[in-house]
Parts: C-alpha cells; structure tokens; sequence
C-alpha cells in the first residue's frame, strides 16, 4: 500500500525565480522543418490537381451503397 505524504514529511522544490514569467517567440528555438499538414506548399497546387478521383472516393461509395439499398427495397417491394 502507498504511503501519504504529509505536507510535512514532503520534500520541499525550489523553484526559479522566473516561474511566473512565460517566453517569449524570440526566446524559443523554431523548428526548421515543419513536419505537421501537407508536404506541399500552398502556392504549388499542380499536386492537389494530379490525384483528383481520390477526393470523390467517398462520395462515389456513399452513392454506391445508397443506391443499392434503394435497388433492393424496390426489387423486394415488387417481388413480394
């Protein structure tokens, strides 16, 4: 079983002196390289152009399963 640690019986943390103070942009290092989004830049947009039917991929299936279903419940409705 785990022990509580009364305040005390804890050991006390130092903390600096500028804990209060958040940095600044010019005191953080800047990644070189952005590794988030897409690989490409926003001006180049022949990229976006090259691979067009894989952005309606999902609109065609959608279409595909609901025209189906609506094949069968006609197909059932008048065979019944």
């Amino acid at each position: 079983m785990r022990k509580t640690e009364t305040p005390a019986t804890r050991p006390t943390v130092d903390l600096p002196e500028n804990r209060h103070r958040w940095a600044s942009n010019d005191e953080v290092e800047k990644p070189r390289v952005i590794l988030r989004g897409p690989n490409i830049l926003e001006d180049d947009l022949s990229a976006y152009l090259k691979i067009p039917n894989k952005r309606y991929l999902p609109q065609i299936a959608a279409y595909g399963l609901a025209g189906l279903t609506l094949a069968c419940i006609l197909i059932y409705i008048f065979l019944r």
